[in-house]
């Protein structure tokens, strides 16, 4: 019998837990995929299937050394490009306002694409909770797509690493939620960079501010700064930040734009 083809609609909903999923975990033993499965009634195995087959766009998957299925529809890849693109330049908010309203469709709860702590209390705007979601999905996303892992330091522990933005949240609106605008970085190294005593260049070569150094007193802190200087940032070779938006935050870098 012919497998049962997916809708448009239905695309959206895995290309949205595809993203917020770890490639080691796409299965059909993972609950998230059995539980969008049972909403779609399809199998686990068929909902599985479509992810490795959306992870065939992936290059940070590829530059792993791993690749997806390549029995998909061509619809697959018009959903990719439209939501993600080659260098993961749309913006999240994109993804999920057409995800919401799709879920609604299918009668799919929101949770299982953009799972996010309840709001804490019943007189939050529906905005708010929007927001919220979101902001939490890009978190995920970006954090998946480094591969937990701050991009500084190496740091793995996924407790004490941030999303950072490389335009600054309060400077472009349009940027807030777009991967190839975000980082992971460590709490203190985010502050750094944020502050411009830290700065990566287009060409992903970090470099500290000699005001740094000199506020560092000598021991293990400064050997760590010092030892970061003109080192590369250890993002995998496809999961690129934006050369063109680090350049710009490389320039408030080389004017002494701190930020104190």
């Amino acid at each position: 019998m012919a497998s049962k083809l997916w809708t448009e609609d239905e695309l959206i909903l895995a290309l949205a837990l595809y993203l917020r999923t770890p490639y080691g975990r796409i299965s059909e033993r993972n609950p998230d995929v059995q539980a969008l499965a049972a909403r779609l009634n399809r199998t686990a195995g068929s909902v599985a299937f479509k992810l490795a087959n959306l992870a065939r766009f992936d290059r940070i998957v590829a530059d792993e050394g791993k690749k997806g299925f390549s029995n998909g529809s061509k619809l697959d890849k018009v959903v990719w490009d439209r939501f993600v693109g080659d260098g993961y330049d749309r913006s999240v908010d994109i993804l999920l306002d057409e995800a919401e309203q799709a879920a609604l469709k299918l009668d799919v709860p929101g949770s299982l694409i953009f799972p996010v702590e309840k709001p804490a209390g019943d007189t939050e705007s529906r905005v708010t909770v929007r927001a919220r979601r979101h902001q939490d999905y890009f978190r995920r996303m970006v954090l998946q797509r480094y591969r937990g892992v701050c991009l500084v330091t190496g740091l793995r522990c996924r407790s004490l690493l941030e999303v950072a933005h490389i335009v600054l949240w309060s400077e472009n609106k349009s940027l807030r939620l777009v991967p190839s605008n975000g980082l992971t970085l460590n709490p203190l190294i985010h502050r750094a960079y944020d502050a411009n005593l830290l700065g990566i260049d287009p060409h992903f070569t970090i470099h500290v501010s000699k005001h740094l150094l000199r506020s560092t007193p000598e021991g293990s802190l400064r050997d760590l700064f010092t030892h970061l200087d003109n080192r590369r940032l250890l993002q995998p070779a496809k999961a690129m930040p934006d050369p063109g938006l680090l350049e710009k935050h490389y320039e408030d870098f080389l004017a002494e734009k701190i930020v104190i």
